[in-house]
């Protein structure tokens, strides 16, 4: 015959039901650091992009988009952070290694 359920065994499935419809608790920080690390590494694929592939120009700029739209996710108040840093450097790039092809 079993048991009846005991005071503890209770509070645990009444947590267990209540858990779903607790508000949930702020995502924890992320590490500036490992924002401008995330941003480095997408900028050095578009490089490697520019640099080494046959890849057409309009596949690359879908590439350099998603980098400054990371860019003003992570930084919203500095628009300039994206142009000042990496578009001068893909632009560089392109005319050193691809001839200065038009839409990069």
């Amino acid at each position: 015959m079993p048991s009846a359920p005991t005071k503890q065994a209770t509070r645990c499935q009444l947590h267990c039901m209540l858990a779903p419809y607790r508000p949930q608790e702020p995502a924890p920080m992320v590490d500036p650091r490992e924002r401008m690390r995330e941003l480095q590494r997408m900028a050095d694929r578009v490089c490697v992009l520019i640099l080494s592939s046959d890849l057409a120009a309009i596949d690359i700029e879908i590439e350099k988009n998603k980098v400054r739209e990371r860019c003003l996710e992570f930084y919203p108040d500095r628009e300039d952070l994206y142009e000042m840093i990496y578009e001068s450097r893909f632009q560089r790039l392109a005319e050193q290694f691809r001839g200065g092809r038009q839409g990069l």
